[in-house]
């Protein structure tokens, strides 16, 4: 299982933002440990990852281990929130971790809310901002640009990650070690036994997670810097963003 730490001030909907993910992929949300964990299934056509999601009660948890993503919850109409939000990108950023997704949210924006210099701050930091209209969950794209917004742009983010946990839409368990890849089962990575035969998307995406083991090798051997890690992990998000991209324009093409 992989987890994804929620973070945020009181009462800016943290629990309500990880609610609507959940619903958004299919689920039903299940509270647990006095209210603090929720998990759900993401599933795309060539893999399912279970992701719990965790809200703990401290704005900041001093151990990032156990965590491979992060969302940080802010009010959009409650500026004095963002507060928060900054002191945590603040206190990541001190820290050595190994966060694949960083995102800050910002819950309830209203028409006319100026964010740009939020925005400006997370990608100082290496974050990207997702805003949520107020009332608006299901946020659609935007018009012509195909951009997707809101709880669904987050889904997608989530989507775009290379989870330790994730496994192949066969079921099948990770592959025999090869010569490239021979210390990779020491990373807690789920990846097919068997070629992907046939459309060269699948064999894209064999290829993709080839890398991601190879990557992962580099990180506990430490022959990669936090630095190099986290450029490569973006590398690796575009590669299978652009994936993804692919698989809804051939379901589009066969309606």
């Amino acid at each position: 299982m992989s987890r994804v730490l929620v973070l945020g001030d009181k009462h800016v909907g943290k629990k309500y933002v990880v609610e609507a993910l959940v619903g958004a992929t299919g689920g039903k949300v299940s509270w647990r440990n006095d209210g603090e964990m929720a998990a759900t299934t993401l599933r795309t056509k060539y893999y399912s990852a279970l992701i719990e999601f965790h809200v703990p009660s401290s704005s900041v948890l001093d151990d990032l281990s156990p965590y491979e993503g992060v969302l940080m919850v802010w009010d959009a109409g409650r500026k004095t929130s963002w507060s928060t939000v900054e002191a945590a990108m603040e206190a990541i950023a001190r820290q050595e971790h190994g966060l694949e997704v960083m995102l800050a949210v910002a819950n309830r924006v209203t028409p006319g809310t100026v964010l740009d210099n939020m925005q400006d701050l997370c990608l100082e930091h290496g974050v990207e901002h997702v805003a949520i209209d107020e009332g608006r969950v299901d946020e659609p794209a935007a018009v012509g640009t195909g951009e997707t917004k809101g709880i669904e742009r987050i889904v997608e983010a989530l989507q775009c990650t290379m989870w330790c946990s994730m496994e192949m839409a066969s079921g099948h368990e990770k592959p025999a070690q090869e010569p490239v890849v021979n210390a990779a089962s020491e990373s807690n990575v789920n990846v097919p036994t068997q070629e992907i035969p046939g459309h060269h998307q699948d064999e894209d995406f064999e290829a993709l997670l080839n890398e991601v083991l190879s990557i992962r090798e580099d990180v506990n051997q430490n022959r990669m810097t936090d630095d190099e890690r986290r450029a490569r992990a973006a590398e690796m998000a575009m590669k299978l963003w652009s994936l993804l991209g692919e698989e809804d324009e051939s379901s589009d093409e066969e309606t």
